[in-house]
């Protein structure tokens, strides 16, 4: 039996489309934990938009826009 878990650091967005906020929550946190890139802070900001969090949205989804910024630069 192996100790992988392929699912461990994943976001599932399945739980957040069934309404499963918490578990979505969980999986969203778990995703940036393990590789905190622009499109799991962005997960993470649609999860806490979909449950009424808009604070700690715009800061999920700001900390997703600086992660783009610093990997592809400023563009005009």
């Amino acid at each position: 039996s192996s100790l992988y878990n392929p699912s461990i650091g994943t976001y599932d967005d399945r739980l957040r489309e069934n309404l499963n906020y918490s578990a979505a929550l969980q999986t969203a946190h778990q995703a940036v934990a393990f590789n905190p890139d622009s499109s799991s802070q962005e997960n993470l900001g649609r999860v806490h938009l979909d449950m009424g969090q808009a604070q700690k949205a715009v800061e999920s989804l700001q900390e997703a826009y600086l992660l783009l910024k610093q990997k592809h630069g400023e563009r005009s």
